[in-house]
Order: structure tokens, then sequence, then C-alpha cells
């Protein structure tokens, strides 16, 4: 996934002393767009999510017996959360945390001691909430009705009626930070979930489906040129040129750019694809170049060297004030899931029109 440095995300841990043992596996495909493709602004390609997690640490509140639903009610409620850490590389390339909230309605039977043996989850409240420092993904869970439960249970334990089906489905409810305006939908089983009273109770649950967030749209400007060492680089036909990288806002939607990076650079007219020594233009570098993470609006300035060729191939005239030609660069960023993406840009370069002082 991603090449930068990981930092820690700050998320809550588990209490001390606590006897949780929690299991997360998580695999988010991060298909790269094609080098030299354009990466355009809008919410990206769905991406597959396949999550896992099991633990042991479900706290709540019980509600029961609860109205009927015969009498317009939902039965009695279970509301429990729970929670799991999990690694970086997961949810994008950041640790971060899913968080659990399941609204689980029954229908008892007997008196006074209720029984029960089928539920359902009131999708108002039941949500996973995958969290890292970048912002949050809230998905909300939908699965059964009074009419029609889904789950088995006996008071104490929620799990798949079929374990081989999905229990339900979810979508994208809202989301925050550079996962703002993310979309997705997809299934989810819950192979077990106790709502026991206490502080211990066990669970494991997947989603799988199709996850989008928003891309960055790079953009590229040169700003400036000068000759530099002191002005030796004019007598050398040597040119150096200040582009703006701009991650531009407005319409469409932009997501934010990380770990942005120059990745190549050539110009035209190229004498070969992939050299970096073209007719009549010689780029000199520095070519790989980090500018950081940029959100919709932020700018980073780069430089890059060129030398302008002599007879019979070089761009301009033998005096080199003015000369003008064309260069591409390609730049490198990740999206909030960490999915790389290039965006190519030429532009036209101009030498400055005056020679450095004497």
């Amino acid at each position: 996934m991603a090449e930068r440095e990981l930092r820690p995300t700050g998320v809550s841990r588990w209490r001390k002393g606590s006897a949780t043992r929690v299991f997360a596996a998580v695999a988010i495909a991060a298909a790269a767009l094609l080098p030299g493709s354009d990466a355009s602004a809008g919410t990206g390609t769905p991406q597959p999510v396949d999550i896992t997690v099991q633990g042991a640490n479900g706290t709540g509140r019980i509600s029961a017996p609860g109205r009927p639903c015969s009498e317009g009610g939902d039965g009695a409620s279970f509301h429990y959360g729970y929670r799991s850490a999990l690694a970086g590389g997961r949810f994008s390339a950041l640790p971060a945390e899913l968080r659990l909230n399941l609204d689980v309605h029954a229908e008892g039977e007997g008196a006074p001691q209720i029984s029960y043996d089928d539920a359902f989850l009131l999708a108002d409240e039941s949500a996973a909430t995958l969290a890292n420092e970048r912002g949050t993904v809230r998905l909300t869970l939908a699965s059964g009705s009074c009419a029609a439960p889904t789950l088995a249970f006996d008071g104490t334990k929620a799990e798949d009626a079929t374990p081989k089906d999905p229990t339900g489905t979810w979508r994208v409810h809202s989301s925050t930070g550079s996962y703002r305006g993310a979309t997705g939908t997809g299934t989810f089983s819950l192979s077990r979930a106790d709502v026991a009273p206490g502080a211990d109770n066990p669970f494991s649950f997947a989603i799988n489906g199709n996850l989008a967030v928003l891309q960055p749209n790079l953009t590229v400007a040169p700003v400036a040129s000068y000759w530099g060492f002191l002005g030796a680089d004019y007598l050398l036909r040597r040119v150096t040129v200040v582009f703006r990288v701009t991650n531009t806002g407005g319409a469409p939607v932009t997501g934010d750019a990380f770990d942005v990076r120059l990745g190549a650079v050539s110009a035209s007219p190229a004498s070969a694809p992939g050299t970096a020594t073209l007719s009549g233009v010689k780029v000199l570098g520095p070519v790989l170049q980090r500018l950081g993470d940029l959100v919709p609006g932020q700018s980073e300035d780069i430089r890059v060297r060129y030398e302008l060729g002599l007879t019979p191939d070089e761009p301009c005239a033998l005096v080199v004030l003015s000369c003008s030609f064309d260069t591409t660069l390609a730049l490198k960023s990740r999206d909030a899931l960490d999915v790389e993406g290039t965006a190519t840009h030429t532009v036209r370069a101009v030498a400055p029109d005056f020679p450095p002082p004497l």
C-alpha cells in the first residue's frame, strides 16, 4: 500500500487488564490507475471491501419486553456496542478501528420467564463505523423486520439464521474528513453477537462490498524560470523552471491527495519514449520529488532544470532568452484508501527573457 511512514491514529485502546482478545482480518484491494492516465476528480472506482473482525468486548443496554409488533412496536431491544482494532494496511495504510453498534429487536413468549427464538436489526440504530486519523465512514446495517426476522436469537446470543448466506445489507450513511462524499453498498454477516449483561460479550462480524472515495485533482502550472548557479547556467544553456502543483478544489468535488510525488519528467519533441535525453532538450532533474499531502486548494512548488540543445536540434535559436519548449510531468498520489493514481500534464515552459546580471 502506501510508502509513507505511518503515524499512530490516536484511536482508543482497550482498557488495561481486559481479557479481550481481538482478531481482525481485512483486505481492501487497491487497483492502481494505469500509468500515464489522468486521475480525475469526483468519486473514484469502487474498491472491494472484505472485513472480518472478532472480539469479546460488547456492552450495552436491554429494554424488555417492549411493545409488541402487533401494536405497532418492535419488541424488546438489545442495544450493544463492540470494537475491534485494525492494523495498518487494512482500511487504508493507517491503523484504524471498527466500531460496531447493533440494535437487536425480538418478540418473546411466555410469562413470567420470556423466551426468544428469532430477532432482527433495527437499521436506524445498527451501524459499523470504520475510523482512522483521516476520518470515518459509517455504514448502516439492515436485516429483517418484525414480520420477517432474520437472526436466530435465544435472548443472549444473536447469530446468522442461515450461516452460508449474508445476514443483511449495508450502505454508506455518512462520512467525515478525507472520506467525505464516500459511497458504497454491500452485505454483512453476523456470525455471533452476545447481548448478555456485562462487558465481555463476544462477537464475530464480517462485511463485503465496494467502497468509493473522492479523488484528488492535481494540476500543474509553470510560475517562474531563472538561470541557476549565480547565472552560470545561462552560459551553459541550462534553465530552471518552477512549477506549481495544486490539488484543485471546486466542482467536480475533489478529494484529498496523499503522498504526492513527481515521478517522471520529459520534454518534447522526444527522441525515444521513456528517456530523459530528448531532441533539443535534456532533463537534468531532480525528477523524484515529494510534495507531501495536499487538501483541495493547497499548492506546492517544485523546480526542474533543463539543458537546451545546440544545433542542429536546439529548441530555439542560438540565444536562449525566452526560449520555450513543452515538458510533461507525471504526478503520483494516493487517495484516502491509499489507491495510487498517476496524473500526467504537458505544459509550456519558457526561459527568462533577460540574461543574468553581469
